[in-house]
């Protein structure tokens, strides 16, 4: 890469410097993985290979600007969980994505019964939740912690809407409400479960309105992948419009073959689902194909 060209991108971003290590092949002990903007990570620099340079630079400017702004931090009180929801539910409703018979406008907060077997992370500007999203994990994969802080939250608001959307539906094949809605879903997903792989769907991906236009949306993303990697997780998968692919594939994410719909939650629009396989050398290339053996 040209010398005057990473100046001008540097000198756009209003820095000096950023760290980028690249891979040589015989550098067989450095990690060179997909390039990562995560505020998770403890190493300062991004790894990636020659060919992904240029991307790496972005990402690493992504992380720099990132920090100079914003903390992370896994969601851990009822405060932040009340933070949490609030932006889920400001958002949402600006966005309309916020289903009539899931608006309660009492609380202003937005939950259901998936979020008793997720793990949310939030981004700080001081004190103020300015970006969230979460992991949800499976069935039988509650984290006790977030469903007794919920409920407690639940029982201050004393609001008979949030107890039902929190509650369990009496019919259920998975928690992953947004992903329901491709018919090959279930053949991709009870694939995963034979073949015993452990997998979270990427979901609620928040930045307040004031926030945006920096890249934070993709930090969030690549921060969560790296929050999925500390729990073991081999695949991660999520529903988008299906304009949000090129987002989303810069985090490393891939549409699945087949996987399309006319509608997203409460409005009509082209929607895809994505997966991205984390630490395992297994692919999910047989998880994929499973969508077209249903």
């Amino acid at each position: 890469m040209e010398r005057q060209q990473t100046e001008g991108i540097l000198e756009e971003a209003g820095l000096s410097r950023v760290e980028v290590i690249v891979h040589a092949p015989q550098w067989g002990n450095l990690r060179a993985d997909f390039p990562s903007a995560s505020l998770l990570t403890k190493s300062p620099a991004v790894t990636c290979r020659v060919s992904d340079l240029l991307f790496a630079l972005r990402k690493s400017i992504l992380r720099v600007r990132a920090r100079r702004g914003v903390r992370p931090r896994v969601l851990e009180s009822e405060e932040e969980l009340g933070a949490y929801f609030s932006l889920r539910y400001r958002v949402w409703k600006e966005c309309g994505y916020l289903a009539p018979e899931k608006d309660d406008p009492k609380s202003q907060w937005e939950l259901d019964f998936t979020d008793r077997t997720s793990l949310p992370l939030g981004f700080f500007s001081g004190d103020t939740l300015v970006a969230c999203g979460r992991l949800v994990r499976g069935l039988g994969e509650e984290f006790p912690k977030y469903v007794s802080l919920i409920n407690s939250l639940i029982d201050r608001q004393g609001s008979a809407e949030l107890r039902r959307y929190f509650s369990y539906p009496q019919h259920l094949a998975h928690p992953f409400d947004v992903l329901k809605t491709f018919a090959e879903f279930p053949g991709y997903y009870c694939h995963l479960v034979r073949d015993g792989r452990s997998k979270a769907e990427v979901s609620r991906i928040i930045v307040d309105p004031h926030f945006r236009g920096h890249g934070l949306g993709e930090v969030l993303v690549d921060s969560l992948v790296t929050l999925a990697e500390t729990y073991g997780i081999e695949v991660l998968f999520l529903a988008c419009h299906e304009f949000r692919e090129a987002f989303y594939g810069r985090c490393g994410f891939q549409a699945i073959p087949g996987m399309r719909a006319d509608r997203f939650l409460a409005i009509r629009d082209s929607v895809i689902a994505m997966d991205r396989c984390l630490k395992t050398a297994r692919k999910t290339e047989e998880a994929r194909s499973a969508c077209s053996e249903t």
